[in-house]
């Protein structure tokens, strides 16, 4: 679905936009079945261990325990499952990048040109993970939803799609460089209040 998508002018598929818009539209699944399941019960976002924090600029950003296990701190998880596959074709992939990237989106939330701005190569750069989540993820979710796919199975999902393109595309691309983009994308929709996607939506 994500190559016929990518691929609508039949011009063939950029491997570094695939993997964006893959780690894009799944990085938000990593947080948006935890808000709904939370929404559905009536419960507040301590429940499970998450915080939810303001910045001037009025954006919301998430953090804590459930999403994080879904985008890297479980075996099936997002990242992990992508790492996994960059690692069996060489890429030298450590919790230290992880741990970096947190970080490094912590402390940006509220400025987006340091929070949207990727740490990639100038040949291997892509589109805004913003832009990505906002704009495919209704029609990721729609097939989702069409194939019965749980909500707390799909960032599982993306993992996979992701281990497939890595392992399928790292003659075209450095499996090291696509588990960056990969992690960059992941981590920073992960967090980002989908009411924010569906205003980008309508911009």
């Amino acid at each position: 679905m994500a190559c016929k998508t990518l691929n609508q002018e039949g011009t063939g598929i950029r491997i570094e936009n695939l993997l964006a818009l893959l780690a894009s539209v799944g990085g938000q699944q990593c947080l948006l079945p935890i808000l709904a399941m939370l929404g559905g019960e009536g419960r507040p976002l301590k429940d499970v261990g998450m915080v939810q924090a303001k910045t001037e600029d009025g954006n919301v950003y998430f953090f804590g325990d459930a999403s994080n296990r879904l985008l890297v701190e479980s075996e099936l998880s997002l990242i992990s499952l992508a790492f996994g596959a960059a690692r069996d074709c060489g890429a030298p992939v450590s919790m230290e990048m992880i741990h970096a990237e947190m970080q490094h989106v912590a402390s940006s939330i509220g400025d987006d040109e340091a929070l949207f701005r990727l740490d990639l190569p100038e040949s291997h750069a892509v589109d805004s993970p913003l832009n990505w989540a906002a704009h495919f993820s209704p029609m990721f979710v729609e097939a989702c939803d069409l194939y019965r796919l749980p909500p707390m199975e799909r960032a599982a999902a993306f993992g996979f799609a992701l281990q497939r393109a890595i392992i399928e595309g790292k003659d075209a691309i450095d499996p090291m460089i696509a588990a960056r983009i990969i992690l960059s994308c992941a981590m920073r929709t992960s967090k980002i209040d989908p009411h924010r996607l569906a205003a980008a939506r309508r911009d």
